[in-house]
């Protein structure tokens, strides 16, 4: 079924559960009918959501990139650590290649210990040769046994090449207890191999959906298996195939379904294990906690607390001692150096302060040069983030001030999953996969009376429905050509929307309700205006830089352009910050090579010049000459951040020339995006 047509049906299936949300009770036939289309939905979201399975061989489910990281990380937890899986795993490559007389496979890994480094030749046959000392020689055996076994499928999919510099093997150290522990009881066999993606899959689709059954009914399951089903964020492809990717989030939904009955050291349990496994869902347990303390039901709140500190406590401690301190300043240096807003599939309100201003959205592409680009266009983003900082301030604060004011008194279920996804969308930045809780949002509102439960989901399913439209399958089905960059971006624009959105349903329903008691809706108003001014604040401080002014020539239109023997000319992405939608980094392998720009199709005249360069460390000197006036440009900047460098002013003529000229005798880097001519009065 084309992407298109499903999201129609999605839209269909939304139509009815917004008219079974809205009321409880409905003639028989009527409910019937509805019960009936929103099934066949939820059942053609759940046949695409298993597309890349349907009628694939068991041995096209297991998704060998992912399972690498999370088995043989957490397998080999407490030899490789944190840093040390691909040097070990090119250490076992060399070894087996060896004993083979074949050519090591693997000839470059990400440095992990510096993400936007690379190891190879003598520096990665170091690391790797020092590995072998951390196993005994019984682990040792065991772990090339599982990288050959593992290895014989990664090759028929692409290589070691792209698995060697993810950035996997990232889950807090209470994770890989259990799944050290699991990993190890399983051995890795060819013959298991095929089944292993069915266990996550049997929690979400088998369990998950008997819990949520008995504790909000059919209507609620129906909602929650259409969003988690149809949602473009967590899909198969991406989150499937692996190894205990699916227990933090089985463990969120049923500490829900805990909370929706009143069982609060259980639900404070689950909250605190979804935590201890990836960190986040603790901003849901906080919302728990506070919904708990601010209806004053304080005997609950310390069963909640009192459970839920008991297994951080326990969890920490064991990771500990199997562990060793260490591996939880190990675990902090990953989070530092590898979790970052301006990465390509994260979402949030950071992505928006960072992303607002990009003109064209980049694809990194290869090895070595791929992560420096990468690294670059990442500073560039930060820059762009930073100045602003204070509408990004603005419009957190706005979004929390209004979800504490609008969720006070409601159903302690509104409060978790509303409450949790806000918090999640200010202050962190995870990456687009985590946004699976979009899923809980259904479970929460079935809590609501009539009206505004079925309001709110309306918005749940606009958001949705928007999220399809951003995504890769609909553009592409729609003839654009769309990157992960493009995709979060996007997606966080629709969550910020879609976020205020049921907030201010929430107040305006409260302003009804006051106004129908004769009440001051103080809250509620005070929720409203600052909801409306978080999103005017996005709306006014997160707007595109202008568009270049005239006098703005990128380099790419003065043309012909020519350069020595020896020189490079590599495009690379930018932001508005950078008036043109991309910049040049020219390379010369010695002094005196040059880059030459005919200003041929420029306008004759007097001019006040400008140059929109860049620098970074390393970057050598170079001379600009413009018609007959030349001037020496220091490139040894410790910013990648674009800025305009003032020239002076210059004649041009009909036979006037930009060239770009390599000052130091071992060559230069430079980053150019164009020429800014500002037509200045002839002296």
């Amino acid at each position: 079924m084309p992407y298109w047509l499903e999201t129609l049906s999605v839209a269909a299936g939304g139509a009815c559960l917004v008219a079974l949300y809205g009321r409880r009770a409905w003639p028989r036939l009527q409910q019937h009918l509805l019960m009936a289309g929103a099934t066949a939905a939820v059942l053609a979201s759940a046949l695409s959501y298993f597309d890349d399975w349907r009628g694939q061989p068991p041995s096209a489910w297991l998704h060998e990139h992912d399972f690498y990281h999370y088995y043989i990380g957490a397998k080999y937890f407490p030899e490789v650590g944190y840093m040390r899986l691909y040097v070990c795993t090119v250490a076992a490559l060399t070894e087996s290649a060896s004993a083979a007389e074949q050519p090591t496979p693997v000839v470059m890994v990400r440095r992990l210990e510096a993400p936007t480094e690379t190891l190879s030749g003598a520096a990665l046959t170091q690391a790797a040769n020092a590995c072998q000392a951390r196993f005994s020689a019984a682990r040792w055996r065991e772990f090339r046994a599982d990288i050959d076994t593992l290895g014989a499928r990664v090759m028929r999919h692409g290589g070691w090449a792209g698995v060697l510099v993810d950035l996997g093997n990232n889950s807090p150290p209470t994770w890989k207890l259990s799944a050290t522990l699991l990993a190890n009881l399983l051995p890795l066999h060819e013959s298991l191999l095929n089944y292993w993606p069915l266990v996550d899959q049997v929690l979400l689709f088998v369990l998950v959906p008997m819990v949520v059954w008995r504790t909000f009914g059919a209507r609620a399951l129906l909602a929650y298996g259409l969003v988690y089903c149809a949602s473009p964020l967590a899909y198969l492809g991406w989150v499937g195939g692996s190894f205990g990717r699916a227990d933090w989030y089985v463990a969120l939904v049923l500490g829900l379904c805990a909370l929706a009955t009143r069982r609060m050291a259980l639900a404070g349990a689950c909250f605190a294990f979804a935590s201890a496994c990836r960190v986040f869902p603790a901003l849901f347990m906080l919302s728990a906690l506070l919904g708990l303390c601010l209806r004053g039901r304080r005997h609950e709140a310390w069963r909640f607390l009192l459970a839920a500190a008991a297994l951080l406590v326990f969890m920490v401690s064991a990771s500990v001692w199997l562990f060793g301190l260490d591996i939880w300043s190990e675990f902090a240096a990953v989070m530092r150096l590898r979790i970052s807003p301006y990465a390509a599939n994260t979402l949030g309100l950071h992505k928006l302060a960072a992303c607002w201003n990009v003109l064209e959205w980049p694809q990194f592409v290869g090895g070595g040069d791929a992560l420096r680009a990468s690294s670059l266009w990442r500073e560039t983003l930060a820059g762009d983030a930073a100045r602003r900082s204070g509408v990004t301030l603005a419009v957190g604060l706005g979004l929390c001030v209004a979800t504490g004011l609008t969720l006070r008194g409601r159903a302690l279920g509104v409060g978790t999953a509303l409450g949790g996804m806000v918090l999640l969308f200010v202050l962190l930045t995870p990456f687009t996969y985590y946004y699976a809780v979009f899923a809980l949002l259904p479970l929460g509102l079935c809590q609501l009376d009539g009206r505004p439960r079925a309001v709110s989901l309306a918005v749940v399913i606009a958001g949705l429905l928007a999220l399809r439209v951003v995504s890769v399958p609909f553009a592409a089905e729609m003839g654009h050509e769309i990157g992960f960059y493009a995709v979060s971006f996007q997606s966080s624009r629709v969550l910020l929307v879609t976020l205020v959105a049921l907030l201010a349903v929430l107040a305006l329903h409260d302003l009804r309700a006051a106004a129908a008691r004769h009440a001051a809706p103080r809250a509620a108003r005070v929720a409203l205006a600052a909801a409306a001014l978080a999103l005017l604040s996005a709306l006014y401080g997160y707007r595109a830089t202008p568009a270049a002014s005239a006098y703005f020539h990128d380099l790419s239109t003065l043309v012909p352009l020519t350069a020595s023997a020896g020189v490079t000319l590599n495009e690379r992405p930018a932001t508005a910050s950078w008036p043109a939608a991309r910049f040049f980094e020219v390379g010369f392998g010695a002094s005196e090579q040059r880059l030459t720009a005919s200003l041929v199709s420029l306008r004759q005249g007097h001019y006040r010049a400008s140059l929109i360069a860049t620098g970074a460390p390393g970057y050598g000197r170079v001379s600009l000459t413009l018609g007959a006036t030349r001037f020496d440009l220091d490139g040894q900047s410790t910013s990648t951040t674009p800025r305009e460098v003032a020239l002076g002013e210059v004649d041009l003529d009909a036979h006037s020339q930009l060239v770009l000229t390599a000052r130091d005798a071992a060559g230069a880097r430079f980053g150019v995006s164009g020429l800014v001519l500002e037509p200045a009065p002839a002296r």
